[in-house]
Parts: structure tokens; sequence; C-alpha cells
């Protein structure tokens, strides 16, 4: 007895955390009364007029059910505080200052407010605050998040004493919210409650994906921390795994979510394996047991762990009827249409119809008219009344009134609606119908091109038009990162599409200016591969696969956040090219092998940009021949022995083809074959290239003085690049 505490030891000091064993301590020295800090009271309160409770099953149009408020307050309760529900507050001004006079009284630590701080007309939080206190920011440098609002709120009670509110005005954006109140607000929880190191935990972490940085501001990347005894160094350490599209309305993003990792504001690719910083905003064991299955005999005893999938809600649930009123009556505008429940412009009922249209699709078809069932004067078919209605004076004049709209416009084509349309659209006066129609390539493809002529793709200008929530912000390209993003600036004037339209240029001997916009060019003859119908369908194909494959990689980047070099864009480009007329008619019967590019020139590039990385090897020497072997023994023994290169690539040959003799040829001069290289280079190539290109993999022989290294002809760029 007396040995485990010395008389006059220390055995807690001011600052430390109390838990279970340091109450059995202090039971041990007859302590029973110590001087802590009380948890902070927290009010939670979320603003908008589009909330609705969450009890709330079917949702009017408009209308959101209020996550934000059920998750501060959980988050809240996590950090051991008392918690006060505010409710939902509407966007008006005297209502929101009604609710903070109560919360103030209260006796709150600390006012949370959902929504209201952006930069809107109705959005009064902001306002209110600093009318009240010391308003010490309003907007922070961060992705997401950056309208977060911080002020000081001085409450005098009736005895003169007054106290201090730390009020926190948090981005509407479920995201944002969460992710301001782990980065503010936990900390300012932390500082009330005595905490002598107020601040998250911060570890290294190592990447198991590549993420893009955002070039603008500092980025909080919601992922997964787990602890692996191999980290993918050898060495024990944390791995991050990212939780996928880190949009801010996307709550999916925070589940499971245990950290933030701190990514700075540059605009490259972090690769996979490199370290960052990451702050800890969970408990990281639950992710690690995560990792492991439990049978039904464990997983029975854990208290709390949820015993179905939960899927969200629909707001079609129900039954949803739709109703149709058969009256001349009613068509006419002469009486009310009582069944008529659900409103909406007859120019644009398709948002009406979309919400109950995955039920109501079952039971319709449809059928285009030739308009002999629609009354030219008296049905509603267009604007706001019938033609009758509108113009009283010439209906009492028609003789036929009750005439049908085929016999007064004519028999309803789709080639005459759209030349209808041409004379009063901003479509080029030229449209390149047999350019965009006759190609031989995918008819989704078609489809895009022709968006593309009349600049009716979603790039970023247009969805800040038509949808602002869904663009971009900042409004740039991702693919040069420098200018706003337009049709004309995505597929023919930003710095990596323009070199791709060079490459092209220079592949058929031609000189290229850029010319005004896209349709100018879509327009424009220029016989890139000759006139003939090969050489047409070559260079459609070519132009074509060029702008899609500039589309999918700037999708890549925005929705996947993957980012690819122009040598694996030109790459693409030649494969579409060379497969859309492999499967073109006037190319039928030749291989597919003959209508490729030639891939030399690509593989003179891929060695030379990565030069650095292969020891300063760089390509001094090439040339052309044909299958044959004495050909191509008297090539290699010059290059070997004569010109005394290191290492000889040869492209082409490797196949199982009578003509595919490059191996043959190379085996009557080597000293020695070394399998093993191969099967090495096999296995890396597989992580890249597809399986069935392992049927004509690469050969590595050695001659007297040199390497010898052979790809098949198709696809040796990738197999290069691998």
């Amino acid at each position: 007895m007396g040995c485990d505490i010395q008389k006059d030891a220390i055995v807690l000091k001011s600052g430390e955390l109390v838990g279970a064993s340091e109450i059995g301590l202090l039971a041990t020295v007859g302590v029973m009364m110590v001087k802590v800090y009380p948890t902070p009271t927290i009010a939670v309160l979320s603003t908008g007029d589009e909330l609705v409770e969450p009890t709330t099953e079917h949702l009017n149009r408009g209308q959101i059910r209020d996550s934000n408020r059920a998750m501060l307050l959980a988050a809240a309760v996590q950090q051991h505080c008392k918690v006060l529900d505010l409710g939902i507050a509407h966007d008006d001004e005297e209502e929101i200052q009604r609710i903070l006079d109560s919360a103030f009284s209260a006796g709150i630590d600390i006012l949370v407010i959902s929504g209201g701080v952006s930069m809107g007309d109705r959005d009064f939080v902001k306002p209110l605050l600093g009318k009240r206190g010391t308003l010490h920011f309003s907007e922070v440098r961060m992705k997401p998040g950056k309208p977060v609002t911080f002020a000081e709120i001085i409450v005098k009670s009736t005895d003169t004493t007054s106290k201090k509110i730390l009020a926190f005005g948090l981005p509407g954006n479920p995201v944002s919210c969460l992710v301001c109140f782990h980065l503010f607000v936990v900390p300012a929880i932390h500082c009330l409650a005595g905490w002598a190191n107020p601040s998250h935990l911060r570890v290294q972490v190592r990447l198991r994906q590549s993420i893009k940085t955002d070039p603008v501001r500092p980025e909080f990347h919601r992922a997964i921390v787990r602890w692996r005894v191999n980290d993918g160094s050898v060495n024990p350490g944390f791995v991050a795994e990212s939780t996928g599209h880190q949009i801010s309305s996307r709550l999916l993003s925070m589940k499971s979510a245990n950290a933030l990792l701190e990514l700075p504001a540059t605009g490259n690719v972090i690769s996979a394996g490199n370290y960052v910083s990451a702050i800890i905003i969970s408990d990281i064991s639950n992710a690690v047991m995560g990792e492991y299955s439990f049978s039904s005999d464990s997983a029975s005893g854990m208290q709390g762990s949820v015993s179905q999938d939960i899927t969200a809600k629909s707001q079609d649930a129900v039954c949803r009827v739709a109703v149709l009123t058969v009256s001349d009556t009613v068509a006419s505008g002469a009486g009310p249409d009582r069944s008529n429940i659900v409103r909406w412009s007859h120019r644009c009922p398709w948002k009406a119809i979309a919400l109950v249209y995955q039920e109501f699709s079952k039971f319709t078809r449809f059928v285009v008219g030739n308009g002999d069932r629609i009354r030219f004067w008296d049905d509603l078919w267009w604007g706001e009344q019938p033609l009758g209605v509108q113009y009283p004076r010439l209906l009492s004049v028609v003789t036929d009134k009750n005439a049908p709209i085929s016999s007064i416009l004519g028999l309803f084509t789709v080639k005459s609606f759209f030349l209808a349309l041409s004379q009063y659209s901003e479509s080029p006066p030229v449209f390149p119908t047999k350019f965009v129609w006759n190609v031989q390539v995918p008819f989704k493809v078609k489809s895009f091109v022709w968006l593309v002529a009349h600049k009716k793709v979603n790039t970023n200008d247009l969805l800040q038009l038509r949808r602002p929530y869904k663009a971009l912000s900042p409004d740039i390209c991702k693919l040069c990162m420098k200018h706003g993003e337009t049709v004309d600036h995505l597929f023919l004037h930003c710095s990596l599409t323009i070199g791709l339209w060079h490459r092209l240029f220079q592949s058929a001997k031609m000189d290229w200016v850029s010319p005004r916009s896209i349709s100018d060019m879509l327009s424009s003859n220029f016989n890139g591969f000759g006139s003939s119908k090969r050489g047409i369908v070559l260079w459609q194909n070519a132009c074509i696969a060029l702008m899609w494959v500039v589309w999918r990689e700037r999708n890549a980047r925005i929705f996947e956040d993957k980012a690819r070099n122009s040598e694996y864009l030109w790459d693409s480009i030649c494969f579409l090219t060379s497969f859309w007329a492999f499967c073109s008619k006037v190319f039928k019967g030749i291989p597919l092998n003959m209508l490729q590019l030639d891939c030399g020139p690509r593989a003179i590039s891929v060695v030379n940009s990565s030069s650095e990385r292969l020891g300063g090897a760089r390509v001094v020497a090439t040339a052309v021949v044909a299958d044959d072997v004495s050909k191509i023994k008297e090539i290699l023994q010059k290059w070997s022995d004569v010109d005394r290169m290191d290492l000889i690539l040869t492209l082409g040959g490797t196949g199982f083809t009578p003509r595919d003799v490059t191996p043959e040829a190379t085996k009557e001069l080597i000293e020695k074959e070394t399998p093993g290289l191969l099967y090495v280079m096999m296995q890396e190539s597989l992580k890249d290239i597809l399986v069935g290109h392992c049927l004509c993999c690469g050969y590595w022989f050695y001659t007297l003085r040199c390497a010898v290294l052979q790809f098949p002809w198709k696809d040796s760029s990738s197999s290069l690049h691998t």
C-alpha cells in the first residue's frame, strides 16, 4: 500500500480531460469534488422557404426535407454538448430576428445557423448577426464552405452582467455545412470546454488514388482513412481513400468519411502514393473495423447497428393518378375544367409530367399525329388562348371554322419543320448537314456533333443561364484552366484542343489557322485526306473523333477527377478514326491495321517526352521497311553493328498472319533471349492495356551490341507508355 502514488504527487493537471480512469484515480486519493468546465449549450436553426420537416412524407414542388438541422444536432450531441432545437425559420427578416432574440435569452453558448449566409436578396443571417454583435468574417477561401460566417454576440442580463455568444452562419449545402461545423464549430466547442489543444488531430496519409486539386481555393476532400501494416511503401501507415464525387450538395460524400484531406490550391493532380495532411473528424477505428466481415452471431450482438439497408424515400412512393377530361366545352374555354388539379403552362408540361412519369409511362405510348384531330381555330395549341379567341375578327371571315391544322398548315413533316426553324434560328447560314448526318459514326456521336454545331451542348456558359446551381464555379475551362468554358473555346480555342487540331492537320500535311467559331470549322471543306470517298470519310471521322475525345476528357476531369495527357488523347483520336472507318462501307474488306495512322511518330514522341525518366534516352534514327525478312535483318544489323544503338524499338509484324515476320527476322541476329524481362513487362502492361493485347505482346532480345524491344503495330504507343 502507498507505492502507487507518492505523497504530494500531482494526480491531474488543469486542462486534462476527465474520463473513467481519471474518476477512479480521484476516488483513490479521496477527492470527491473538482472544478470542471461546463459543456457548452448549442442552439441550431435552419433557414429557408424551401425547407420542411424530415417527417414530411410527400414533398410539394420546390420543397426539400431539412437534413442540416438533424445533422448538426447529432454532431453537437457527439461532442457531448447540450442542444437547443430552434426549428426552421422562413426567409423573413422579422421572423429570424425574433427567433434569434429568444435563443440569446435562453442562455446558450454557441449559435449555429444553417443557410441564409450567401449573397441573395433573402439571405438575412449575415446582416442580422452584424447588427447584434461583431462580425469577424463572412467568407473564407476554402472548398467547400466559402460563405461561412462568424460573429461574437454580447448579451447583457438584468444583473448588469454580460455573456459572450459565439454565432456561426454555415452554408446551406449539406456537405459544406457539416465540413464547416467540423473545421470551425468543433474547435470552438473544445475551447469552451477547456481543452488544452482544441484543434483536430492531423496525420500524414498516403493517397490510394490520384486527386485533382482546385486551382483557386484550398480543398478539404472527404476521405476514409485506415491504418495499414503496408501502406504501399512497405512501411506501416495511414491510407486515404476518397469518398467519390465531391460536389457540395452530395451528402453521400460524407458517408463513412472520417477525415478531411487538406489539398492546396494548385490545380494540379496529386498522384496516388503521395502523402498529404488529413484532419481526423471521427473515430478511425470504425473505418478499420468496417474492413472485416462478421458472422450473423457476432453481428446480432452489436448494439445500434443498422439491421437493413436504407434507401432514399421517393416522392413517387404513392400511386399517382392522371385525369383526362374529354369535353368540347372545356377544350374551347367555355367551361371550367374541375378535374385540373395540377396546373402548368401548356408550353412546358414536361416538368409536371416528369414528377409522375415513372409510373405513368407504364400505361401510355406516344404517337405522332398529322394534325387531323386538332382544330386550328377552336383548340388550344398556340398561345395562352385558342386562335379564334385571340383573333375574333379574323375568325369571322373564315368559311370553315372547324378546319383541322393539317388542312391549313399542310401535312407535317420533320423536314418541313426543320426548314421552317432554320429560317428564324441562329444556326449558321449553311448548316453542315452532310458532315453531321452522313458520316459513318455512332448515332449518339452524330447527335453530339449536331449539338456542338448549334452550340447547344451543356458547356459551363450555358449551364450558368439554364441551371446556375449545376454550373462550375469559378467559370473556367477544365482543360486549360485559364479561360471561361464556351463551345467555341472548348472545341476550338483551348490550348489543349488547338494542339490536337494542329496535330491532325499536320498528319494531313496542311497548315491551319483557327477559325472564328466551331460552326465555321464544320462548314469548311478541308478535304484533309483527299477528295476520294475514303479520304472524305477518314477526314470526317478524324474531326468528329477529336471533338468526341475532347468532350469525354472534359467530363472525366470534372466528374471523375481523371486527367490524361495529349498523347493519350491523340491515341484515342487515332483509334476511333480508324475503328469508325473500318466499320464503314467504303472501307469494307480493308484490315483495321491498314487504316491506323503511323505509329512511328507517336513512339518517337513518347520516348522523347519521357527522356528524363528513361535516363536521357532520345530517338536519333527512324526507318520504315516492308514485311520482308532480309530487309528487316539489314536495318537491324546496321543499327546494331555500325550505328552502335543501345536500344532498338520495332513496331508491327508480331501478329499471327504469314507476313508477320519481325520476330523471325530478329531471331537470326540475336545472341540471347530474355524471357524473364518479357514476363515482367507483360505483368506491368496488364495494369493499363487490355488482356486481349497479350496475344501479340512485345518481344525482348539481346544482340551482340544492343537490346531489341518489339511491339505490335496496334496500340504501340500505349504499350510504350506502360
